[in-house]
């Protein structure tokens, strides 16, 4: 079955969490990010993140969008990616890359670890800087 992407709207949110909660969790902890899931749980119901869910006939990845605003315009970022498909995820950020313009977007954003650079070039994403980390 082919792959879609849906956003979930604010008001499933409790219905989608306890199928994606797993994912967010391992992808935070994996990529060190400065979040807990809690943390995504609850911006995600301030409506701080958005959500999204990838199914084939079921679902199978999950993506958390955030919009800011920078000196240099709207910013969508997709800080966190997760699931079972989440490279095969990436031949839908079309959808994202729409939505995002309609919420008066001009960039998308994302972190994560350095295959990720590999995964997105055929994307047309280029990295723009490198981040590097030493905990204390």
């Amino acid at each position: 079955m082919t792959p879609r992407i849906e956003g979930v709207w604010h008001e499933h949110l409790d219905l989608y969490w306890p199928v994606v909660r797993d994912w967010i969790d391992e992808a935070v902890r994996y990529a060190a990010n400065c979040w807990t899931v809690d943390d995504v749980l609850r911006d995600l119901k301030a409506r701080k993140m958005q959500l999204w869910v990838v199914w084939t006939d079921r679902p199978v990845c999950a993506l958390v969008t955030e919009i800011y605003d920078t000196a240099a315009g709207t910013t969508c970022a997709i800080p966190i990616v997760g699931g079972e498909l989440a490279l095969e995820c990436l031949d839908l950020l079309s959808v994202i890359e729409q939505w995002a313009k309609e919420q008066g977007c001009v960039r998308l954003r994302g972190e994560g670890r350095r295959g990720w650079e590999r995964a997105l070039k055929a994307h047309g994403w280029q990295p723009i800087t490198t981040q590097v980390e030493k905990r204390l």
